[in-house]
């Protein structure tokens, strides 16, 4: 049976690899952080929302 090499990569891992070992690509990795802050903000402001308007 294979190893499952880079299936189990997480996006975390992923970008800690592009930053410090293969090759140090701080801008591909700073884009790809931005690439998964912007939609977490985007669903947790509308999980606010959703909250704020269950409360009333």
């Amino acid at each position: 049976m294979a190893a499952p090499r880079i299936s189990t990569l997480t996006l975390s891992l992923y970008i800690y690899n592009l930053s410090f070992k293969f090759m140090p690509s701080f801008g591909y990795a700073a884009t790809v952080s931005y690439v998964i802050v912007i939609p977490v903000g985007i669903l947790s402001l509308i999980q606010f929302i959703v909250a704020k308007d269950r409360r009333a």
